[in-house]
């Protein structure tokens, strides 16, 4: 049990994802890559207020990752979105 002899399975560091959005009729779209073995969710809040981000779901990811859209029907019309990988 020799310190020299010891591995690490470390998991690479979570890259934050570069979000694209583009509004389709009533309808808003983001885009994103995943990375594998992580997990999304979308988070909102009002832009009136400085209230923590309230988690809006988990977003569906393939387990190799890759692109990813998500298709969002706006509510009002001051909200922020951002989504936060784990």
């Amino acid at each position: 049990n020799e310190p020299s002899n010891w591995t690490s399975d470390s998991v690479a560091p979570l890259t934050p994802p570069e979000v694209t959005a583009e509004l389709a009729g009533a309808v808003l779209q983001l885009r994103f890559d995943a990375q594998s073995g992580r997990s999304y969710r979308l988070q909102g809040r009002d832009t009136q207020t400085v209230a923590p981000w309230v988690d809006l779901g988990l977003i569906p990811v393939p387990p190799a990752g890759g692109p990813v859209t998500l298709e969002v029907t706006p509510v009002g019309n001051s909200r922020l979105l951002q989504v936060v990988g784990e």
